[in-house]
């Protein structure tokens, strides 16, 4: 009987026993479970976004270099998305996502990207809907939303600021920092529903995922730090937004929205790229008044045209001038009009065609502009403006107009010989675009800039809280003089023995042409625009002509990838590059009068349009003597001598085809191809 009593007792024990193994099973569960839960929360788990080649990784994790689990990535995935963009690609692209198993129960979304993502500016970002979550101590759950991001721009964050959707941002931007430094400025820019977001504290992390510290955000929404250069960095923001609603997960109410934002990039060490959108001086307004400021100022520039097509082909040729122009009487009756006095057939016969002005900063103040503030005239900060439109004769009230504008600005125009039928035309603007600081160029609406006044605003990096000054510069840098007709100068120009800053005489056009070519430190490129579909454009760029023997009158230059020029180029090599003496400094007289005094202009002023195509250029020794005679004429720009800027680009040079040199009366000189390239080089 004992015994059975006994057996009894261990089996009622064994059924009490595996029923309390099974409850402690069921809560061992449930605290694994809500412990594994709670680090994901409390710990601050987020989604990350990285690029790799052509793959886009997406976790779920603490740090942003390790993944996170599976299974509470698989719990977000199907409330996960992600989106592409590639300039120039005005749209974005949905990423289709695919859950990926890794070691140890960890996983990751991964999605393929195209090969072009490796060379072109790239928007990549998504976000995540988690549902509702309880803080701790709190009755009321938040919603949970992630956004996250990995974008690429080397030259600029427009596309970025066209295409974002992302409702909370967290962005690094690499400022300018010297080659071959250790570390790079990076600005932490935090924005929420596309306007500026101040007074957050970001969170940075560095490629191993370790914490690195954190920064609070200006009221303008910007912070500057400085990471080390060449490696990923991480940041990550939180907002509270009180927007009551129904979690469409469990289909429950809540109050609040809590948003988490991550970004990842990799530093640039020469990267030179702030937000334009982010700087208090550079609004659509502060644009269109420094694109009038340079107007105002300017007086001379190269316009680019279509000349008509040669007998038998169906192209159209490029064609290049340097004309002055006026838009007031006075700087204080600037108009923003562009009036032009060109000679009858210059530009072609007919009604209206489309032209484009391009002015670089460089050519003001004696041209000496930009050098006074140790700028290349390559440089982001020496403003270049190209306005596009129909060149148009002007016609009664305009004619008046024009004609009084140009008389005021430019004397000597009141003294060119009437036989050649000058007449004052118009430029009607339809396009305007202006780059002068770092983060690419700006599209300025006409109406806007026909609206403002000019002034000259000069953006700072970090963002100053201190409106700048307008820059006043002298408006005339010429003297008013008769023209003095002859056929060609036999001496140096303006009378008297010749000095090293006087071109050769003018009865030896080839020397002289290349004279002009090796002292030019920059000119104006004319392309046919990808951008404006065919149009003619022009924009400034740095030029060197070898140095000393190396001189052989076909420039070289550099284009960085994004540059629109490198789009035109790309899509169709044909080009004019024109050069003007009214550019030199050696010609700036000591009462700084450009051009010895004469109107830009004026034949006398000589300018040079060499015709051709453009030639990449790929031996290894070619582009060491490009880097060589840009170094040694760009000290203000030591990118140039480097390889090119931390955008990606190229060297160029041009197949030349033809030329037309201007330097005295009586027309473009008779000047062959072949003459121009056999002349001695100027620099010997």
């Amino acid at each position: 009987g004992e015994e059975a009593a006994t057996q009894s007792q261990n089996k009622a024990c064994q059924s009490a026993t595996r029923r309390r193994c099974a409850h402690m099973s069921r809560l061992g569960m449930r605290i694994l479970t809500l412990g594994l839960l709670l680090p994901v929360m409390a710990s601050a788990h987020y989604m990350w976004i990285a690029r790799s080649h052509c793959t886009a990784v997406i976790t779920f994790s603490e740090t942003p270099s390790h993944p996170g689990m599976k299974s509470f990535l698989a719990n977000v995935a199907k409330r996960t998305t992600a989106k592409l963009g590639v300039q120039p690609a005005q749209e974005v692209t949905p990423l289709s996502l695919k859950l990926a198993s890794l070691a140890r129960g960890s996983g990751e979304l991964t999605a393929a990207l195209p090969p072009s993502v490796n060379t072109s500016a790239v928007l990549l970002e998504g976000s995540a809907l988690w549902g509702l979550f309880r803080e701790s101590g709190q009755h009321t759950p938040l919603l949970l939303q992630y956004w996250f991001s990995a974008h690429h721009f080397a030259d600029g964050w427009s596309y970025w600021d066209a295409l974002s959707t992302n409702r909370l941002s967290v962005t690094l931007h690499a400022a300018a920092s010297p080659a071959g430094h250790a570390t790079a400025k990076v600005a932490v820019v935090t924005k929420f529903d596309g306007k500026k977001l101040g007074n957050v504290v970001v969170e940075l992390f560095d490629e191993t995922g370790a914490a690195r510290g954190s920064v609070t955000t200006s009221p303008d929404g910007v912070a500057m730090v400085e990471l080390p250069a060449g490696r990923p960095a991480f940041a990550m923001t939180s907002h509270r937004e009180h927007a009551p609603g129904i979690d469409p997960v469990s289909g429950k109410p809540y109050e609040t929205i809590l948003h988490y934002a991550t970004h990842s990039m990799l530093v640039d060490g020469v990267s030179a790229a702030p937000p334009r959108s982010q700087l208090s001086s550079q609004t659509p307004e502060a644009l269109a008044e420094t694109a009038r400021w340079i107007v105002a100022h300017g007086n001379w520039g190269y316009v680019t045209t279509f000349a008509s097509p040669k007998q038998g082909s169906a192209a159209s040729t490029l064609k290049a001038s340097v004309l002055s122009f006026s838009d007031g009487a006075s700087l204080s009756l600037s108009t923003g009009r562009l009036f032009f006095f060109v000679m009858g057939g210059e530009l072609g016969e007919g009604g209206g065609q489309s032209a484009a002005l391009t002015i670089s900063q460089a050519a003001l103040n004696h041209t000496t502009s930009c050098e006074a503030q140790q700028l290349d005239p390559e440089d982001p900060r020496c403003a270049k403006l190209t306005i596009s439109g129909t060149l148009t004769a002007a016609t009664g009230d305009a004619e008046a107009l024009g004609r009084a504008c140009l008389f005021a600005r430019h004397p000597q125009m009141a003294h060119w010989p009437p036989g050649h039928r000058f007449q004052v035309c118009e430029l009607k603007i339809d396009d305007i675009w202006l780059i002068d600081f770092y983060g690419g160029a700006g599209a300025i609406a006409p109406p806007l800039y026909f609206k403002v006044k000019p002034r000259h605003h000069v953006p700072s990096w970090p963002p100053s809280l201190v409106e700048p000054e307008p820059s006043l510069i002298p408006a005339f840098p010429w003297e008013p003089r008769p023209p003095v007709v002859t056929r060609r100068r036999s001496g140096a120009p303006g009378g008297g023995a010749a000095d090293p800053r006087s071109p050769p005489a003018g009865s030896e056009a080839a020397k002289r042409a290349r004279w002009l070519v090796y002292h030019a430190v920059w000119a104006s490129l004319g392309t046919v625009s990808v951008r404006l579909k065919g149009r003619p454009w022009g924009n400034v760029r740095s030029v060197a002509d070898g140095v000393g023997a190396n001189s052989t009158g076909l420039p070289v230059l550099y284009l960085p990838t994004p540059d629109p020029t490198a789009a035109d180029i790309e899509a169709d090599a044909r080009a004019t590059l024109s050069l003007s003496e009214a550019s030199l400094r050696e010609r700036v007289t000591p009462a700084g009068l450009l051009c010895g005094g004469r109107d830009p202009e004026d034949p006398t002023c000589a300018r040079l349009h060499l015709s051709g195509t453009l030639r990449r250029l790929s031996d290894a020794g070619e582009v060491a003597r490009a880097e060589e005679s840009l170094g040694a004429r760009h000290p203000f720009a030591p990118w140039l001598a480097q390889g090119g800027a931390h955008t990606g680009g190229d060297y160029f040079t041009i197949e030349l085809e033809s030329l037309v040199f201007f330097d005295n009366y009586g027309g473009p000189a008779e000047l062959s191809v072949e003459d121009y390239l056999a002349a001695p080089s100027p620099g010997v």
